[in-house]
This record gives structure tokens, C-alpha cells and sequence, in this order.
């Protein structure tokens, strides 16, 4: 008699704790994008995972943009702000990711980085924004920084702005 009630039993929890379930696909990444209209590359596509350590790279959180120039100039390089949170949306690590690939006027391209931390299993949150861009001329475009502490205080309410400027 108690064997059908542990089947049942087994086949609720299942239920209750599949991957279906809307409890864990809330600890699923949480990626963002920080609108930026006047930076002169647009990011298309932001995805971050878990990535364990290998042979070759690190344990950490991996970060995988794709963009492109809309500025109509050459663009030669381009800084990528990399923030995460953890779990309780408390700031975890900020990677600058650099690409010094060259981008046509118009053109696409996309990269990975790796923020490497002991504590990237409890990352939840991820945001991504445009910190720099060099063009072809020289001249260099800057994030507007009170944009982007906004959009990190709309994540931990008490934001340290000395954050954006770790490495």
C-alpha cells in the first residue's frame, strides 16, 4: 500500500521542482542591456552563463555581446562594461571587455569575456553598456556616467559608483 503513495509522492515533487518550474527559472541570468542613444555602438544580443574552469580559461562568468556601429564612422576600438550582481542583487565583479577588432561604418561584430571571481556561481544579474569607443580620427566617445550609475542603482539601490571604475 505505501509503495503507489511514494510514486505519487516522487511524481509531485517532480512537478514542484522540474525545470519548468517558475521557481527556477527565475535563477536563470538575469541580462541587461543599458540604453545608451547617443553611443555610437548599439549591443544587439547580451547573454552571460556559468562557465566552469578548463585547461584553457578560468571559472567565471562568461559574457557574449554582439553589436554594431551606427555612428557612420570606422570604429577601432570599443570598451564594454561588464557588471554582474549575485543573487540578492549586490554587486559582484565589473570586467572591461575590449575589442580592438575594427568596425566599418555600419558594420556588426560580436565577442566573448570572461569575468573571473570565487564568487561567479552566485552571479544573477548582468549588465551590459558602452564605456568607450575609439574611432578611426582619434577621437574618442565616453559614457554618460550618470546614465549608467542610474541604471546599476535600478539593480542594488545603494550602487558605489567607485564600481565602474574597478578593473
Amino acid at each position: 500500500m505505501t509503495y503507489p503513495v511514494w510514486i505519487a509522492a516522487s511524481a509531485a515533487t517532480l512537478v514542484i521542482a522540474g525545470p519548468a518550474s517558475p521557481a527556477l527559472q527565475s535563477l536563470r541570468p538575469d541580462n541587461k542591456i543599458v540604453e545608451q542613444k547617443d553611443a555610437p555602438v548599439q549591443v544587439t544580443s547580451y547573454r552571460t552563463d556559468f562557465q566552469k574552469r578548463t585547461s584553457d580559461s578560468p571559472e567565471g562568468i562568461r559574457h557574449e555581446i554582439e553589436y554594431r556601429n551606427r555612428s557612420g564612422k570606422k570604429i577601432v576600438a570599443i570598451q564594454f562594461g561588464l557588471m554582474t550582481f549575485d543573487l540578492w542583487n549586490e554587486f559582484l565583479a565589473r570586467t572591461a571587455g575590449l575589442s580592438t577588432e575594427e568596425i566599418s561604418s555600419k558594420g556588426k561584430d560580436k565577442g566573448a569575456w570572461v569575468t573571473p571571481t570565487d564568487s561567479s556561481f552566485a552571479f544573477h544579474t548582468a549588465v551590459v553598456y558602452i564605456e568607450r569607443v575609439r574611432f578611426e580620427s582619434g577621437e574618442i566617445w565616453n559614457e554618460d556616467r550618470e546614465l549608467i550609475l542610474t541604471a546599476m542603482r535600478a539593480i542594488e539601490k545603494n550602487f558605489d559608483p567607485s564600481n565602474l571604475a574597478k578593473k
